[in-house]
C-alpha cells in the first residue's frame, strides 16, 4: 500500500474510532457470532464518517486507479465498518466517477473474495446491493457475464 494511501485509510479509522460506542460494537458482535471484530457503529454512522473524510482527505479527486485500490484497501482492512467504508467510497465516488472501467473494478473484487478479504455475509452483501447492482445497472449483459463469470 503506498504511503499516502496508509495516511488516508488511517485517517478514516481514527474518524470512525471517535464515532465508536462500545454497546454498538458488541450488539453487531453479537449479531454477526464474531466472524468479523466492530469499531462500534451503524451504518448511518459509517456513512457520516466516509463523508467526513471524502471532504477532509480530498479523495473524491483521486483518479482512476489510485482511487480504485484505496477503496480496496479499505475492504482489506480487519473492522466490518472500514470494509463498509470502502464499500460506500465505491458507491458514491469512484463508481459515479467512470474514472475506472467496470471490468477493473469487477476485477478487484473478485481478487478481494479470492484472497478473503470479503468473508462475512454483511460486507458481501452491502458490496452487491450498492457496488455491482450500479454497476450492473449502467453496464448491462457483459458486466453481468463478468460478475458470473
Amino acid at each position: 500500500m503506498a504511503t499516502r494511501s496508509v495516511g488516508k485509510v488511517v485517517s478514516l479509522r481514527r474518524l470512525l474510532q471517535k464515532s465508536a460506542e462500545l454497546k454498538t460494537k458488541q450488539w453487531f458482535e453479537k449479531y454477526m457470532k464474531h466472524v468479523i471484530p466492530y469499531h462500534g457503529l451503524k451504518m448511518a454512522g459509517i456513512r457520516k464518517c466516509v463523508h467526513s473524510w471524502v471532504k477532509s482527505e480530498s479523495v473524491d479527486k483521486l483518479h482512476g486507479e489510485e482511487s480504485l485500490l484505496l477503496a480496496v484497501e479499505l475492504i482489506k482492512q480487519e473492522h466490518a465498518e472500514e470494509k463498509l467504508a470502502g464499500v460506500l467510497y465505491l458507491h458514491e465516488v469512484v463508481v459515479p466517477a467512470e474514472t475506472v472501467h467496470w471490468r477493473r473494478v469487477v476485477d478487484e473484487l473478485g481478487k478481494l473474495y479470492d484472497s478473503g478479504y470479503i468473508f462475512d455475509w454483511n460486507t458481501s452483501d452491502w458490496l452487491c446491493v450498492k457496488v455491482l447492482d450500479a454497476l450492473l445497472r449502467r453496464e448491462g449483459k457483459p458486466c453481468a457475464e463478468a460478475v458470473a463469470a
